[in-house]
């Protein structure tokens, strides 16, 4: 796949999010939903603010594993009565999941790049992967069949969750089945220090993508 190259930022914080959020989910319609795997965005020439807008991709981070209790702490949550008691997601059921820390200063998350698996499912069924404040849509983002290990990648809007500490993305289930989610990169906006980064003879566009991978990395597995 070819690296996605940031583009520079010179209009208003509003402007910047509706042109990427537009741009991520047109992607996601058109071209079969798969994640970025960016090497190292080319250096943006950053406007005034020194704030970047690119998707950055990174190594997959395992965010969700409903078979675990590890691989469910990233849950923040959840429809009513929405496991069963294995821990498998219900048919009809949704969870809420962190996919990228909110309160990370100078960072504002457009769209998360995931990759998402049924496991041990009871029937046959679908997942939706979606932003918590979209709501439940008819399309979905995977068909599974019963008891396949099936994966698909998507890109997909995010909210912050009631708490104000995680960007989040909602899952739901056809049927019942276990649920993984990877996080493999984000689309975002974000302001760099340009004398610190410069200074220390990287380009704006680099620091800022180490920003956010570091970001990123604190969460996942």
């Amino acid at each position: 796949m070819t690296d996605i190259v940031p583009t520079a930022v010179d209009q208003a914080a509003l402007q910047r999010r509706g042109f990427l959020r537009g741009g991520a989910l047109l992607a996601a319609a058109a071209g079969g939903a798969v994640a970025a795997t960016v090497a190292g965005p080319a250096p943006a020439q950053a406007a005034e603010g020194d704030v970047v807008t690119a998707s950055f991709g990174f190594t997959p981070l395992r965010y969700l594993d409903t078979r675990t209790a590890d691989g469910r702490a990233l849950i923040v949550g959840s429809s009513k009565s929405a496991f069963d008691s294995k821990h498998r997601l219900r048919k009809n059921a949704w969870l809420d999941v962190a996919v990228f820390p909110a309160d990370e200063p100078g960072i504002d998350v457009i769209a998360a790049y995931v990759n998402v698996g049924s496991r041990a499912s009871t029937a046959k069924g679908t997942l939706l992967v979606t932003d918590p404040e979209g709501g439940k849509s008819s399309a979905w983002t995977m068909h599974y069949g019963k008891g396949a290990e099936v994966n698909n990648s998507a890109i997909v809007a995010v909210s912050v969750d009631e708490s104000g500490t995680f960007w989040t993305v909602r899952i739901y289930a056809g049927s019942v089945t276990h649920v993984v989610l990877d996080l493999t990169g984000v689309s975002a906006s974000v302001t760099v220090d340009a004398g610190e980064e410069r200074a220390a003879g990287r380009a704006t566009a680099r620091g800022a993508r180490a920003r956010v991978t570091r970001a990123a990395q604190s969460l996942g597995r």
